[in-house]
């Protein structure tokens, strides 16, 4: 997304999604591994 990269908050929002889907990940992972 070009536009994002020059809107503060979108880049934030985009951070936010994807640092909850990496936790979401390694939840997962680490659920599976026990």
């Amino acid at each position: 997304m070009p536009f994002c990269e020059h809107n503060q908050l979108c880049l934030r929002a985009n951070l936010w999604q994807n640092v909850l889907n990496t936790g979401n990940y390694i939840f997962r992972q680490i659920k599976a591994s026990y």
